[in-house]
């Protein structure tokens, strides 16, 4: 009952949280739809769904490395933390740098030649899975730290400010903006989680 009550604390502000996840990656379909511009939207979709597959990367990443990251948190390692968090933000990095110079020749051989349009988009959108990556990451260590409460009002600033961000730059940028916004949500969510790791690092257990 105990070990219940103990995960069920833990996970529901991660479930709650995830709800929020829409504000950050499907928020921007909504805006885009009103521009009536039907044809743009599709080739912004495709740029999506291609730049989508290099986040491929960071999930097996993630995945493999993700035990010994909460493991390492758990033994106050900070040394071996750190190089985890860094080799894997890192590895995205160059991968996403170098599929952004080879975009125009992959997408001509993933399309058929079709969709060479979507380029400029793809080449923005490689970029947010750059600061998806660095987000990310420091959502493992707010969570290996057990402050699931507080990753859920990071998720909840940050996805207010996200709104705000794609509104603005879609009215001024449309379907540039759009890919820009993504670039910087996650950019700003991660540094909403910095702030709130160095405050709770300042301030100890009993704050927010």
């Amino acid at each position: 009952k105990e070990i219940l009550n103990s995960a069920v604390k833990f996970c529901i502000p991660l479930t709650i949280s995830a709800l929020f996840w829409y504000c950050l990656t499907g928020i921007d379909r909504l805006f885009l739809e009103r521009l009536n511009d039907i044809e743009q939207l599709g080739i912004y979709n495709v740029g999506v769904s291609i730049a989508a597959y290099m986040h491929i990367l960071y999930t097996t990443l993630s995945n493999t490395f993700e035990p010994d990251i909460y493991q390492s948190i758990a033994q106050k390692n900070k040394k071996k933390t750190f190089l985890l968090v860094f080799v894997i933000i890192i590895t995205v990095s160059l991968a996403n740098s170098i599929f952004i110079l080879l975009s125009e020749y992959l997408i001509d051989l993933l399309t058929a030649g079709r969709y060479i349009a979507s380029t400029p988009f793809v080449r923005i959108l490689a970029l947010s899975n750059i600061t998806m990556a660095c987000y990310y990451m420091v959502v493992r260590l707010i969570i290996g730290q057990g402050y699931t409460k507080g990753e859920l009002k990071v998720r909840i600033i940050g996805a207010s400010c996200s709104v705000i961000v794609f509104y603005f730059l879609i009215q001024k940028y449309q379907f540039y903006g759009a890919a820009w916004g993504q670039v910087l949500s996650f950019a700003i969510l991660t540094l909403i989680g910095i702030v709130y790791l160095s405050y709770k690092k300042k301030y100890g257990q009993n704050k927010i």
